[in-house]
């Protein structure tokens, strides 16, 4: 084949594929898990395959919905997992799975500490919204197509969750 002519199929490739990259933001798509087993949509058997405990009736949660607070090897899984978005546990770290309809519907990780959290999952993200914005407290979150994720900082610690439409 002619080599100018693979070079302007080249070019013309590098171009569809700077422009889709332009169109799209540069975004990854949400997280659905919190490192290898934690994941958004999992059923209430198997997370109780994986964390060995039971989800039970969540006194503060409306529609019936179960809570576990994950312990063990699996919350030094998603210690090492946080660290992707310049998130570190601090003294109490604490790792929340809310289920509705037998299924995990959201996780939430706090007692988190940072220097650079919103930065990186704006990179990673793109640019989310602002629910909340302070010196001392901040609320941010990124939602795509059914699922979210939302940093909050309250006092100076860190919290992040990710969450799938509960319908």
């Amino acid at each position: 084949m002619n080599t100018v002519f693979l070079r302007v199929v080249l070019a013309l490739c590098i171009a569809l594929s700077m422009s889709c990259v332009a169109t799209t933001g540069q975004a990854d798509p949400l997280p659905t898990a919190v490192g290898s087993h934690l994941r958004l949509g999992m059923s209430v058997e198997e997370f109780v395959q994986i964390a060995g405990i039971r989800p039970s009736r969540c006194a503060s949660c409306t529609d019936g919905a179960l809570l576990a607070q994950v312990e063990g090897a699996l919350v030094e899984e998603v210690g090492v997992a946080v660290q992707e978005y310049s998130l570190k546990f601090g003294r109490e770290p604490r790792v929340e799975c809310y289920f509705a309809s037998d299924k995990m519907k959201s996780i939430v990780v706090s007692g988190l500490k940072s220097q650079g959290a919103k930065a990186r999952m704006t990179a990673l993200y793109g640019k989310g919204r602002t629910i909340q914005s302070t010196a001392d407290d901040l609320e941010i979150e990124w939602v795509k197509a059914g699922h979210w994720v939302r940093l909050s900082r309250l006092d100076g610690e860190y919290s992040v969750m990710l969450a799938v439409d509960p319908g």
